[in-house]
């Protein structure tokens, strides 16, 4: 798996250079916008990195970090919480209607080890036991919504986020350069054909040059190293049946 970055002006000097922009000064926060974009559409497993931190609970509420995508799990203590399909800022705690059909649904069934480290203080153990007055959540609008914690409680979570650099850029993996840089050409380039001045035909090529090189960045990161391919040979090598004694 390729886990080099490159930086988002390297992306960026991509783009001038294939152009032949003179200045890029008024777009730079758009290309930042377009080159994130561009790595959740791709959302390989090279497009994320794995991050586990604690927020600190504000009037029953946290949040979430910049960079974050999607949660893997949330812990408060030694225990995993579980998420309600509804929200609870408006409804009062306690109260197992809060729950949606009465239950709340647990992301994290079957998942033993999304926190890969103790750094954090936890325990790997946790229960699916819900009732009335446990602690669930919700996220809304960049926040998780937990009840019945009071101020100054912290949750530990872990999550799949974009990788930034120190100026927060996001960084690009360097198997999604040239998908990235082609996204941003095709989104640049859509201001002028809607506004009339880009023929169609090039702002399908366009289109159509990033769908091809997004299903290409996608189709190299999931395939399987050779390790990977051994252990597929070997299990189809146990699906097979033994061949006849008489070729012994």
């Amino acid at each position: 798996m390729n886990n080099q970055k490159v930086s988002l002006y390297r992306v960026i000097g991509n783009v001038v250079g294939n152009l032949g922009l003179k200045t890029v000064s008024n777009y730079v926060d758009d290309f930042a916008r377009w080159a994130q974009d561009a790595e959740l559409k791709i959302g390989s497993k090279n497009s994320y990195r794995h991050y586990e931190c604690e927020l600190e609970v504000r009037n029953k509420r946290a949040q979430l970090p910049p960079n974050f995508c999607y949660l893997e799990g949330v812990k408060l203590g030694d225990n995993f919480l579980n998420v309600t399909y509804r929200e609870f800022r408006m409804f009062n705690d306690n109260n197992s209607s809060n729950l949606a059909n009465g239950q709340a649904a647990n992301i994290n069934t079957g998942v033993l080890a999304e926190f890969r480290n103790d750094n954090l203080g936890f325990n790997f153990g946790y229960s699916n036991n819900v009732s009335a007055t446990s602690n669930v959540f919700s996220i809304v609008n960049g926040y998780i919504y937990v009840n019945s914690l009071a101020d100054g409680k912290k949750i530990g979570i872990s999550y799949q986020g974009l990788e930034t650099d120190k100026d927060g850029w996001p960084l690009i993996d360097k198997g999604h350069e040239d998908a990235v840089t082609h996204y941003i050409m095709w989104k640049y380039k859509a201001v002028e054909f809607y506004k009339g001045k880009l023929p169609q035909a090039i702002f399908k090529e366009l289109e159509q040059r990033w769908y091809w090189l997004c299903a290409q960045a996608r189709g190299d990161d999931e395939m399987p190293n050779e390790k990977e391919l051994q252990y597929l040979g070997n299990m189809w090598n146990q699906l097979l049946p033994l061949p006849p004694k008489q070729y012994f």
